[in-house]
C-alpha cells in the first residue's frame, strides 16, 4: 500500500487515527521485544570479545574423543586439541539473554536512549581484537604442541 502525503508534507489523518487505536499492551510488548533484542545484540558480541581473551568458555569440547568438559580444560595433546569457541559462544550467548533480559526491566525512557547504532559498530569494531596480533592466540603452545618434530 502506498501513502501519498499532502501539500505541507504531511500524512493524511487516517493514517494517525489506525495508531492511536493500538492496543497499549502491544505497543508495550513490541517495545520490549526491541529492548532486549537491541540490548542483546550488542551485549553478546562484547562479552564474546571479552570471553575469548580471557579464555572463559562455558564447557570445552574435544572432538577426537567427542567429549565435553565443563569450562576450561586443558587436554593432553594425545588426546585431541581443545575447540574453545563453542563454549565462548554459549557463554556469551547466556550472558547476553540475561542481560538483555535485564534491559526489558528498566524503565522505557531509560532502554530508548540505547543507540540503535551500537548493534551493527560494535561488531564490525570488535573484529580487530578477535584477530589480535599474529602468534598471540596460543594458549597452551598452539597447534605446535599438537605437531611432533
Amino acid at each position: 500500500m502506498t501513502q501519498t502525503l499532502d501539500v505541507a508534507g504531511r500524512f493524511p489523518q487516517r493514517d494517525s487515527a489506525r495508531a492511536i487505536e493500538a492496543p497499549v499492551a502491544e505497543t508495550q510488548t513490541r517495545s520490549k521485544l526491541g529492548t532486549f533484542a537491541i540490548t542483546f545484540g550488542i551485549a553478546s558480541t562484547l562479552l564474546y570479545t571479552v570471553y575469548e581473551r580471557l579464555n572463559w568458555p562455558l564447557f570445552t569440547y574435544l572432538p577426537r574423543v567427542n567429549r565435553v568438559e565443563f569450562w576450561v580444560y586443558r587436554s593432553p595433546p594425545a588426546e585431541s586439541p581443545p575447540m574453545y569457541w563453542y563454549g565462548w559462544t554459549a557463554t556469551s550467548l547466556l550472558a547476553g539473554a540475561i542481560l538483555g533480559f535485564l534491559a526489558t526491566l528498566l524503565p522505557e525512557g531509560v532502554a530508548r536512549k540505547i543507540p540503535l547504532i551500537l548493534v551493527w559498530l560494535l561488531p564490525i569494531l570488535s573484529i580487530p581484537s578477535d584477530l589480535g596480533p599474529v602468534g598471540s592466540r596460543s594458549l597452551h603452545g598452539g597447534i605446535r604442541a599438537y605437531i611432533r618434530p
